[in-house]
């Protein structure tokens, strides 16, 4: 007698959490009133967080960019035979070009030019990696300015962390 009413209830127990489980099934996903006081402040919506692009990648829209080669850097860059006889707009445009041949393929031509001064840069080898463990390339440096007679170069740039997320192509030694 008594183990059937003890069945009873976990049938009648087992019955009411279904019928519980199945109407909150049906309970809407998104809330639909406005939380109350304490929902409020609970629930409250993550604050506006107002993010600022700067650097060489910066919002090309909004803000203008700085440039991503100073001319320290350029004159690091170009040959030293090319470098007296350029200008500074001449040698940051060769600079430009070297970075650019830098990422090309091997006997691919960059041109280059300036108000003054015209020139290719052609990637002479494959990129390799040198003796002191560097990512390296051999670039062939070439410039005619107005005032004197073509000049060629062959230089080799080798991958530089600068520290601050940017990573340049800078004279390294060949090997």
């Amino acid at each position: 007698m008594h183990g059937n009413n003890r069945s009873l209830n976990r049938l009648t127990l087992s019955a009411a959490l279904a019928s519980l489980l199945a109407l909150g099934a049906c309970a809407p996903f998104a809330r639909q009133d406005p939380p109350g006081l304490l929902g409020a402040l609970v629930d409250r919506a993550p604050p506006i967080v107002a993010v600022k692009a700067t650097g060489p990648y910066g919002d090309p829209l909004a803000e203008p960019v700085e440039p991503l080669l100073s001319a320290d850097i350029a004159d690091q860059i170009v040959g030293f035979p090319l470098r007296s006889s350029l200008s500074p707009d001449a040698r940051l445009s060769l600079a430009a070009a070297s970075l650019r041949a830098a990422s090309a393929m091997t006997g691919t031509i960059v041109q280059w030019q300036s108000a003054d001064a015209s020139g290719a840069v052609v990637p002479a080898r494959d990129v390799y990696r040198s003796h002191r463990g560097d990512i390296c390339r051999d670039l062939q440096q070439q410039a005619k300015s107005a005032r004197g007679s073509p000049t060629a170069d062959l230089v080799t740039l080798c991958h530089a962390d600068l520290g601050d997320g940017r990573v340049y192509w800078l004279p390294g030694s060949p090997d």
